[in-house]
Protein backbone atom coordinates (compact mmCIF):
# COMPACT_ATOMS: atom_id res chain seq x y z
CA UNK A 1 0.00 0.00 0.00
CA UNK A 2 1.28 3.55 -1.16
CA UNK A 3 1.60 6.43 1.45
CA UNK A 4 -1.03 8.89 1.26
CA UNK A 5 -0.37 12.44 -0.58
CA UNK A 6 -1.55 15.36 -1.09
CA UNK A 7 -3.04 13.93 -4.72
CA UNK A 8 -3.97 10.39 -3.61
CA UNK A 9 -5.25 11.20 -0.02
CA UNK A 10 -9.32 11.56 -1.36
CA UNK A 11 -9.07 9.06 -3.89
CA UNK A 12 -7.34 6.35 -1.38
CA UNK A 13 -10.23 7.15 1.25
CA UNK A 14 -12.82 7.03 -1.83
CA UNK A 15 -11.72 3.62 -2.89
CA UNK A 16 -12.32 1.63 0.67
CA UNK A 17 -15.09 1.28 1.82
CA UNK A 18 -13.31 0.94 5.53
CA UNK A 19 -10.38 3.04 4.81
CA UNK A 20 -6.69 0.71 5.40
CA UNK A 21 -4.42 2.84 8.00
CA UNK A 22 -0.97 1.98 8.73
CA UNK A 23 -0.76 0.76 12.72
CA UNK A 24 0.80 2.34 14.79
CA UNK A 25 2.00 1.76 18.27
CA UNK A 26 0.81 3.29 21.35
CA UNK A 27 3.25 4.74 23.67
CA UNK A 28 3.47 4.77 27.18
CA UNK A 29 2.73 1.70 29.45
CA UNK A 30 -0.68 -0.33 30.40
CA UNK A 31 -0.29 1.76 34.12
CA UNK A 32 0.74 4.95 31.89
CA UNK A 33 -1.69 4.29 28.77
CA UNK A 34 -1.15 7.26 25.90
CA UNK A 35 -4.67 9.15 25.36
CA UNK A 36 -6.38 8.41 22.04
CA UNK A 37 -6.64 11.97 20.78
CA UNK A 38 -2.93 12.07 21.22
CA UNK A 39 -2.40 8.57 19.45
CA UNK A 40 -4.78 10.52 16.70
CA UNK A 41 -2.73 13.00 16.44
CA UNK A 42 0.60 10.92 15.54
CA UNK A 43 -1.67 8.84 13.48
CA UNK A 44 -2.24 11.58 10.89
CA UNK A 45 1.23 12.84 11.33
CA UNK A 46 2.55 8.86 10.19
CA UNK A 47 -0.14 9.74 7.41
CA UNK A 48 1.47 12.75 6.20
CA UNK A 49 -2.16 14.55 6.41
CA UNK A 50 -3.72 16.68 9.13
CA UNK A 51 -5.88 15.41 12.56
CA UNK A 52 -8.81 16.60 11.34
CA UNK A 53 -8.44 15.75 7.67
CA UNK A 54 -8.01 12.25 8.61
CA UNK A 55 -11.02 12.19 11.26
CA UNK A 56 -13.23 13.87 8.68
CA UNK A 57 -12.44 10.93 5.67
CA UNK A 58 -12.97 8.14 8.15
CA UNK A 59 -16.33 9.52 9.76
CA UNK A 60 -17.28 10.14 5.91
CA UNK A 61 -16.73 7.06 5.02
CA UNK A 62 -18.94 5.03 7.96
CA UNK A 63 -22.39 4.94 7.47
CA UNK A 64 -22.62 3.82 11.32
CA UNK A 65 -21.56 6.93 12.48
CA UNK A 66 -22.65 9.48 9.73
CA UNK A 67 -25.48 10.41 12.25
CA UNK A 68 -23.45 11.34 15.22
CA UNK A 69 -21.42 14.09 12.52
CA UNK A 70 -21.29 17.75 12.38
CA UNK A 71 -18.30 19.44 11.32
CA UNK A 72 -18.34 22.32 13.84
CA UNK A 73 -19.53 20.90 16.54
CA UNK A 74 -17.47 17.81 16.69
CA UNK A 75 -14.25 19.80 16.86
CA UNK A 76 -15.37 22.59 18.54
CA UNK A 77 -16.60 20.75 21.34
CA UNK A 78 -17.35 16.89 21.09
CA UNK A 79 -14.08 15.57 20.25
CA UNK A 80 -12.74 16.84 23.78
CA UNK A 81 -14.83 13.15 24.86
CA UNK A 82 -12.70 10.97 22.83
CA UNK A 83 -10.47 10.35 25.94
CA UNK A 84 -13.73 9.66 27.91
CA UNK A 85 -16.15 6.97 27.89
CA UNK A 86 -19.25 7.98 25.65
CA UNK A 87 -20.70 7.69 22.02
CA UNK A 88 -17.63 9.47 20.61
CA UNK A 89 -14.91 7.79 22.42
CA UNK A 90 -16.83 3.97 21.03
CA UNK A 91 -16.88 5.57 17.79
CA UNK A 92 -13.61 6.77 17.10
CA UNK A 93 -12.52 3.40 18.64
CA UNK A 94 -14.68 2.00 16.01
CA UNK A 95 -12.91 4.22 13.04
CA UNK A 96 -9.42 3.81 13.89
CA UNK A 97 -10.36 0.04 13.45
CA UNK A 98 -7.05 -2.10 12.81
CA UNK A 99 -4.73 0.61 12.99
CA UNK A 100 -5.00 0.61 17.06
CA UNK A 101 -3.21 -1.76 19.18
CA UNK A 102 -5.62 -4.36 20.17
CA UNK A 103 -5.55 -2.90 23.71
CA UNK A 104 -6.45 0.85 22.28
CA UNK A 105 -10.02 0.77 24.49
CA UNK A 106 -7.51 1.43 27.38
CA UNK A 107 -6.34 4.45 25.81
CA UNK A 108 -10.01 6.37 26.93
CA UNK A 109 -12.22 5.63 30.18
CA UNK A 110 -14.58 2.71 28.44
CA UNK A 111 -12.73 0.37 30.58
CA UNK A 112 -13.97 2.17 33.73
CA UNK A 113 -17.31 2.95 32.29
CA UNK A 114 -18.65 0.84 35.46
CA UNK A 115 -16.76 2.91 38.14
CA UNK A 116 -17.50 6.37 36.88
CA UNK A 117 -21.00 8.57 35.95
CA UNK A 118 -22.18 7.34 32.37
CA UNK A 119 -22.32 10.91 31.38
CA UNK A 120 -18.93 11.72 32.61
CA UNK A 121 -19.82 14.74 34.08
CA UNK A 122 -16.89 17.19 35.52
CA UNK A 123 -13.81 14.28 34.54
CA UNK A 124 -12.35 15.77 31.83
CA UNK A 125 -10.35 18.76 31.31
CA UNK A 126 -11.87 21.88 29.06
CA UNK A 127 -8.68 22.14 27.36
CA UNK A 128 -5.53 20.14 26.77
CA UNK A 129 -2.98 20.23 29.21
CA UNK A 130 0.98 19.26 28.98
CA UNK A 131 3.71 19.15 31.09
CA UNK A 132 6.55 20.53 29.17
CA UNK A 133 9.39 18.58 31.40
CA UNK A 134 7.25 15.36 30.29
CA UNK A 135 7.44 16.27 26.29
CA UNK A 136 11.46 16.98 26.59
CA UNK A 137 11.86 13.84 28.91
CA UNK A 138 10.28 12.37 25.96
CA UNK A 139 12.25 14.13 22.76
CA UNK A 140 15.41 13.11 24.74
CA UNK A 141 14.74 9.76 24.82
CA UNK A 142 12.91 9.66 20.90
CA UNK A 143 9.81 8.67 21.27
CA UNK A 144 6.94 9.98 19.45
CA UNK A 145 5.26 13.16 21.09
CA UNK A 146 2.40 12.04 23.34
CA UNK A 147 -0.30 12.80 25.71
CA UNK A 148 -0.83 10.38 28.57
CA UNK A 149 -4.37 9.65 29.23
CA UNK A 150 -4.15 10.39 32.82
CA UNK A 151 -3.68 14.59 31.48
CA UNK A 152 -7.18 14.19 30.22
CA UNK A 153 -8.74 14.56 33.44
CA UNK A 154 -9.37 17.63 34.84
CA UNK A 155 -8.39 17.43 38.36
CA UNK A 156 -5.02 16.50 37.30
CA UNK A 157 -3.24 19.87 38.22
CA UNK A 158 0.45 18.86 38.69
CA UNK A 159 2.43 15.93 37.19
CA UNK A 160 3.33 13.12 39.29
CA UNK A 161 6.45 12.92 37.79
CA UNK A 162 8.01 16.20 37.91
CA UNK A 163 6.21 18.14 40.55
CA UNK A 164 5.37 20.58 38.46
CA UNK A 165 2.34 22.61 37.48
CA UNK A 166 0.60 21.33 34.02
CA UNK A 167 0.16 23.89 31.35
CA UNK A 168 -3.22 25.18 29.66
CA UNK A 169 -1.72 27.93 27.60
CA UNK A 170 0.77 28.39 24.71
CA UNK A 171 3.87 30.08 26.87
CA UNK A 172 4.11 32.54 24.19
CA UNK A 173 0.83 33.87 23.44
CA UNK A 174 -1.54 32.55 25.84
CA UNK A 175 -3.44 30.43 23.59
CA UNK A 176 -5.49 27.89 24.50
CA UNK A 177 -5.24 24.50 22.38
CA UNK A 178 -7.98 22.61 20.31
CA UNK A 179 -7.87 18.82 21.07
CA UNK A 180 -7.27 17.99 17.48
CA UNK A 181 -5.59 20.01 16.20
CA UNK A 182 -5.07 21.64 12.72
CA UNK A 183 -1.52 20.56 12.15
CA UNK A 184 -0.54 16.84 13.76
CA UNK A 185 1.84 18.41 16.44
CA UNK A 186 1.44 18.83 19.98
CA UNK A 187 4.91 20.47 20.15
CA UNK A 188 3.61 23.37 18.73
CA UNK A 189 0.89 26.25 19.75
CA UNK A 190 -2.02 25.74 16.59
CA UNK A 191 -2.09 29.92 17.03
CA UNK A 192 1.12 30.92 16.46
CA UNK A 193 3.44 28.06 15.99
CA UNK A 194 5.62 28.20 18.92
CA UNK A 195 7.48 25.53 21.20
CA UNK A 196 4.69 24.49 23.92
CA UNK A 197 7.84 22.56 25.36
CA UNK A 198 9.23 25.87 26.73
CA UNK A 199 9.13 26.56 29.98
CA UNK A 200 6.01 28.95 31.48
CA UNK A 201 7.54 32.36 31.38
CA UNK A 202 8.70 31.48 27.98
CA UNK A 203 8.28 34.77 25.60
CA UNK A 204 7.59 35.01 22.25
CA UNK A 205 10.91 35.77 20.15
CA UNK A 206 12.94 33.10 22.13
CA UNK A 207 13.42 30.45 20.15
CA UNK A 208 13.44 26.60 21.65
CA UNK A 209 17.11 26.44 20.09
CA UNK A 210 18.18 29.57 21.62
CA UNK A 211 16.58 28.41 24.92
CA UNK A 212 18.47 25.22 25.18
CA UNK A 213 22.01 27.01 24.17
CA UNK A 214 21.70 29.40 26.69
CA UNK A 215 20.24 26.97 29.13
CA UNK A 216 24.13 24.71 28.66
CA UNK A 217 21.92 21.67 29.29
CA UNK A 218 22.27 18.53 26.79
CA UNK A 219 19.07 17.56 27.25
CA UNK A 220 17.84 21.08 26.26
CA UNK A 221 19.49 20.62 23.77
CA UNK A 222 17.68 16.71 22.79
CA UNK A 223 14.56 18.83 22.58
CA UNK A 224 15.60 22.20 20.69
CA UNK A 225 16.70 19.08 17.73
CA UNK A 226 13.27 17.29 18.18
CA UNK A 227 11.72 21.00 17.82
CA UNK A 228 13.64 21.31 14.62
CA UNK A 229 12.81 17.57 13.22
CA UNK A 230 8.94 18.39 13.77
CA UNK A 231 9.39 21.64 12.36
CA UNK A 232 10.31 20.35 9.43
CA UNK A 233 7.77 17.61 9.33
CA UNK A 234 5.03 20.84 9.89
CA UNK A 235 6.47 22.33 6.53
CA UNK A 236 6.27 19.15 4.77
CA UNK A 237 2.80 18.91 5.37
CA UNK A 238 1.93 22.26 4.85
CA UNK A 239 3.26 22.42 1.19
CA UNK A 240 1.33 19.04 0.11
CA UNK A 241 -1.86 20.76 1.28
CA UNK A 242 -2.79 18.28 3.39
CA UNK A 243 -3.70 20.14 6.54
CA UNK A 244 -7.87 19.62 7.60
Amino acid sequence: MSRITGESFGDDFADHAVPTLYPLKMEGSSEAPEGLLSWIVGLAQAHCVGPRTLVKHLVDQSDAHSDLWSDAAFFERHCGTVNGLGRYARMMLELVGKAAAPTAQGMTLIGLAHLLPSNGEGLLARNPRWCHACLCDQARCGQRPQHPLVWSFEHYRVCHVHRASMSEHCPACGATQAFLPVYPSLLHCGACGESLIAKPGYSRGRSMGGWARRSGRRSHCYCGFAMGLGCFRLAFSCRMGLTG
